[in-house]
């Protein structure tokens, strides 16, 4: 009708399913690391065409029904940035997973991205953000720029210490000691938990 109209307008996909975090908590760990990987492929997808997403969050890693754990799709690049944009300090984000050199105003590149997909899987797995206890919204910013966050024994959570140690290594507070890109967290899940997960090869 709107079409008829000669109206501008936009249309959204529908969606039904859960967040990756819903989804986790539902099916376990195990079951759980094909939506993992999915979400680090299509990390590497968005990074290899040179977009940085700057909000990953529970909400905007959703999980549809399809076949086995279902089908992972990163939603929402309104806060994107090109990879060869000028820097700037705009704090992008939401603040429960926001990597720490967005918090510090320096310059950031896809690893940003990684650092928050981490917080979610940190979420996922331990059923809250990495910094949720530590007080107020200016805590919380400052433990993302300073503070290690809890293992997951300390949130009274088992998984595979392979598991964890990629998790917290996406959650290392300089770029450099995370993760060079999605596709070696691919590789390092392969490794760790003996599994044979495709990574995304063609960008």
């Amino acid at each position: 009708d709107v079409a008829q109209r000669a109206e501008l307008f936009f249309s959204l996909e529908l969606r039904r399913g859960e967040t990756l975090v819903e989804a986790t908590q539902r099916l376990g760990w195990d079951r759980a690391l094909d939506l993992f990987v999915q979400a680090l492929r299509a990390l590497h997808y968005v990074h290899a065409r040179g977009l940085i997403h700057m909000d990953m969050k529970p909400k905007n890693v959703y999980v549809l029904p399809g076949r086995g754990a279902g089908l992972v799709k990163v939603l929402d690049f309104h806060l994107a940035l090109e990879s060869d944009d000028v820097p700037d300090k705009t704090m992008r984000g939401t603040v429960a997973y926001m990597p720490p050199e967005v918090v510090k105003g320096d310059p950031v590149d896809h690893r940003a991205d990684l650092y928050g997909l981490g917080a979610v899987f940190y979420e996922a797995l331990t059923g809250a953000p990495p910094f949720a206890d530590v007080g107020n919204v200016m805590d919380m910013l400052r433990a993302h720029a300073r503070e290690k966050p809890p293992t997951f024994a300390a949130r009274g959570v088992q998984v595979p210490t392979a598991l964890e140690s990629v998790v917290l290594r996406l959650l290392e507070k300089a770029p450099g000691d995370r993760y060079p890109d999605a596709n070696a967290v691919i590789g390092a899940l392969n490794t760790g938990l003996h599994r044979e997960f495709r990574a995304l090869r063609r960008g």
